[in-house]
């Protein structure tokens, strides 16, 4: 009866439901799914970045950018949101991210974070903790892969959640990287449903190739609920020390009805940095159904091993103190050098004058760099205790040099000592059975003279005039005196720093605490001497342009490098060499390949297998040389492969030429009572026993050997430097020459330092221009500190060296840099050497 009650039979009551159960079916799961951020995403990070510049918070955003981190680093952050509103976040964070120590390739984090949701989300104030790694498994690739574990739990009817995040990360070139983020992989059940993964890709565009400028475009894509949600960001640093941050966010949702939802997201914030501390703040806005408003606030707080660019900066007068160290820290030190030349609010450089180690190649270059420094407008100071004639050349280049009332200079000129052990040998009965190819491959004179031949004597007579005359040159005009009057100063050293001031030699004297004070009234106001710091700098591109650096020190010989601590003896191994070539050629970070040279020789086979490879390379990128202190024979033949060549006026080079030998130790075995028996089968099977000498026909035997690897000798220098094979054995025959001479004869493109092959290098890779600052460098074979030289280093210890030990120390390291480490190795193999070392006595 109309209008009267209504009655429903319980079968048609049921059958209602459950059609109505079946057509509500996908509204209900899809409003299964927490309402905003699930109960797994912690702390709101605004203007999150994924494939951008990496911070601590990348262990909660993206645990594979971990690994771009320069250094350890702390970052707390506070997000208030309105909690009657509809955006998730508020709360407290705190992450910590570092690389590892002597690991580069792999770094961790870990992030603990207080998070309070909004009233009407359907879960409580909870805490998330989150461990994370991250690993970059190809050595030079800019690839990273990472992991990130998160366990959320709360008070009385929280979640308790454990979750997974697995992120990749590729930095393309300078300007572009990208990432991609797999959120809750593992798919945690809450309230009975499993969370939906979330794949979240980035793409960072540097448009100038640094971070001046930074776009970042992302989106967030639920796996079940088939959610779109795009992001802009924007990153500009107008000015050093300041970053201005921005970012839009569409977020779409349904809402309590089961309505779509939409929310656009506005972040925009700023940043102020004084190099390892950072503070931030940021206003986060919104616009969802119900109208507009302001969402909340942001702030940051960071501290980092390594140094952003500042926004303040005091002005200061870097200390370097020149001391020590092999080519690797030289060449370190002249980058470092060279970089002061665009470091902002520098009013100087202080160099204290330390013992100085190297020969005359690399004081030139150090004094060079001094000189370009002062070229540029920053003042230079030089300060010593006792100066010798190395340090003092290096520190007279200086705009003033003190020394200490104290010490004085030993200025001396140049000398050189060459030893011989023929004498020795003949008393305890051993003969020193040597070949060589030409008559200026005076290496083995040393075992088979008691003093030099006419060839060697008029070369080193060559050698030292020639560096001498620079020498008293070049001193002359840093004290404005005739050269006549410098010899004559240095006739009469060494000098007390008192005598040193009355000849005019230095400035002025000081006591090292008075230095600064100095200087201070030299400027007109305080200054105050800062040591460089060991933090690196934060990088300023995704993966700048770089020069790659192959370091060749040490005597060549075939295998592996390694190192003999005591005898502080480097042996560098063909076939690490070649793995480094191969490293640098496919590192697409290097433009163009350096190499330095810092090598008497060795092994001829191990020489010539490197020069191969480097002709390879040049198919691919540039190679450019720089000659250390000495480059010759087997060093010149691995120089011989490159496309420009750069020598010091005084480094050591040439010696095209080679030899072979042994000891025959049968005298002194009979002396001592020693007897032997050999059985071969074979004419020659026993030609390498130090048990007798060669037969002359295993000497014409070997003879003929040693003109066959002579002749590929000339012949690779012929190809590589353009010139006739008669050329080459005119300027060959074992002849050395400084380098100064050799540009003479065609044997190096050009006199100049590491920074001047460097600027070469860069040019031929299209990363150089005038003006601007050095590009990085990158070391092949990568030098990796060891645990024992770090725990030495902090205890301010370091293993002494043969030449430090007591008494016969001294005497000791002579008679061993006499026998060629290449000679221990591999003493049947061919040798491209000189003598161990051309030492002029400082």
């Amino acid at each position: 009866m109309e209008g009267g009650p209504r009655c429903y039979h319980p079968g048609a009551m049921r059958l209602r439901l459950l059609l109505a159960l079946l057509l509500l079916a996908p509204s209900l799961a899809v409003r299964a799914q927490p309402r905003g951020e699930p109960p797994t995403a912690g702390v709101a990070i605004p203007a999150g970045v994924l494939a951008g510049e990496a911070e601590a918070t990348a262990v909660a955003l993206d645990a594979a950018n971990l690994t771009f981190l320069p250094s350890w680093s702390i970052e707390y952050l506070h997000t208030e949101l309105d909690p009657q509103g509809t955006r998730g976040g508020r709360g407290d964070g705190l992450y910590l991210a570092s690389r590892v120590p002597y690991l580069s390739w792999l770094a961790f984090g870990t992030a603990i974070e207080l998070v309070r949701p909004p009233v009407l989300f359907p879960y409580p104030s909870q805490a998330k903790f989150s461990l994370a790694g991250a690993v970059r498994p190809l050595p030079g690739r800019s690839l990273s892969f990472g992991a990130s574990y998160a366990h959320t739990f709360g008070g009385e009817g929280g979640p308790r959640l454990d979750t997974l995040d697995l992120s990749v990360t590729g930095r393309v070139d300078r300007h572009l990287a990208l990432a991609l983020v797999v959120h809750d992989v593992t798919s945690p059940a809450f309230r009975g449903l499993g969370l939906q993964r979330v794949y979240e890709p980035e793409l960072a565009l540097r448009p100038l190739g640094d971070s001046r400028w930074e776009l970042g475009f992302a989106v967030r894509i639920g796996e079940r609920r088939g959610d779109v949600d795009p992001r802009l960001r924007l990153e500009i640093r107008p000015w050093r020390g300041l970053v201005l941050r921005g970012a839009l966010e569409l977020k779409r949702d349904i809402d309590g009805d089961g309505r779509p939802e939409n929310d656009l997201r506005a972040t925009a914030g700023v940043e102020f940095n004084f190099e390892r501390v950072g503070v931030g703040g940021y206003a986060l806005f919104g616009r969802d159904t119900g109208g507009g408003s302001f969402h909340g606030w942001s702030i940051t707080a960071r501290i980092s091993g390594d140094r952003y660019p500042a926004l303040v900066l005091p002005r200061r007068l870097e200390r370097i103190d020149l001391k020590g160290g092999g080519d690797r820290q030289h060449l370190a030190r002249l980058h470092y050098l060279r970089t002061l030349i665009h470091r902002p609010r520098i009013d100087g450089v202080l160099l204290v004058l330390g013992d100085l180690s190297g020969g005359w190649a690399r004081m030139e270059e150090l004094r060079r760099a001094i000189t370009d420094l002062r070229a540029a407008g920053l003042h230079v100071y030089a300060y010593g205790i006792e100066l010798n004639t190395k340090t003092y050349f290096v520190g007279s280049a200086a705009e003033k040099l003190w020394v200490d009332p104290a010490g004085g200079i030993r200025l001396v000129g140049l000398g050189g000592t060459a030893t011989y052990f023929r004498g020795t040998f003949d008393k305890l009965g051993v003969n020193a059975d040597f070949i060589k190819i030409a008559e200026y491959k005076t290496a083995p004179e040393q075992y088979t003279r008691t003093g030099p031949s006419e060839e060697a004597q008029r070369v080193r007579q060559e050698l030292l005039d020639d560096i001498d005359g620079r020498l008293v040159a070049t001193l002359a005009a840093a004290r404005h005196v005739e050269p006549a009057h410098m010899r004559e100063l240095i006739d009469r050293g060494p000098y007390t720093a008192a005598e040193s001031l009355a000849a005019g030699l230095v400035d002025g004297l000081q006591q090292g605490d008075q230095i600064e004070k100095a200087i201070g009234e030299l400027l007109g106001h305080p200054v105050h001497a800062v040591r460089p710091q060991r933090s690196p700098l934060r990088p300023t591109s995704f993966a700048a342009p770089a020069i790659g650096v192959l370091h060749v020190e040490g005597d060549i010989v075939e295998g592996k490098s390694h190192l003999i601590p005591i005898l502080d003896r480097k042996l560098v191994g063909h076939e690490t060499l070649i793995r480094a070539i191969l490293a640098a050629r496919s590192d697409p970070r290097v433009r163009a390949l350096l190499v330095r040279i810092d090598s008497p020789g060795g092994s001829a086979l191990a020489s010539e297998l490197v020069w191969r490879e480097l002709r390879e390379t040049r198919k691919y990128k540039p190679v450019v040389c720089s000659l250390g202190d000495v480059a010759a024979s087997g060093g010149y033949f691995i120089a011989a492969a490159c496309d420009h060549i750069y020598a010091s006026p005084s480094t050591i080079t040439g010696s095209i030429g080679i030899f072979s030998g042994k000891f025959d130790v049968s005298g002194l075995a009979r002396k001592l009572g020693v007897s032997w028996d050999t059985q071969k089968r074979g004419e020659h099977a026993d030609i390498e026993s130090y048990w007798r000498s060669y037969t002359e026909e295993e000497r014409r035997l070997i003879e003929s050997k040693l003109r066959y690897y002579y002749g590929r000798f000339v012949q690779a220098v012929s190809l590589g430097r353009g010139l006739k094979p008669e050329a080459v054995d005119a300027v060959g025959r074992g002849h050395v020459w400084t380098g100064a001479q050799a540009a003479g004869h065609h044997l190096v493109d050009r006199l100049g330092g590491f920074q001047e092959a460097l600027e070469e290098a860069a040019r031929s890779g299209g990363i150089g221009g005038v003006g601007l600052a050095p590009p990085p460098l990158l070391s092949f074979p990568a030098e990796e500190p060891t645990l024992l030289g770090e725990v030495l280093r902090l205890l301010g210890l370091q293993l002494p060296g043969v030449s430090e030990l007591p008494l016969w120390g001294p005497a000791l390291a002579d008679v061993l840099r006499a026998i060629p480490a290449s000679l221990w190795v591999a003493p049947s193999s061919a040798q491209a050497r000189m003598e161990y070392e051309l030492e002029w006595t400082p």
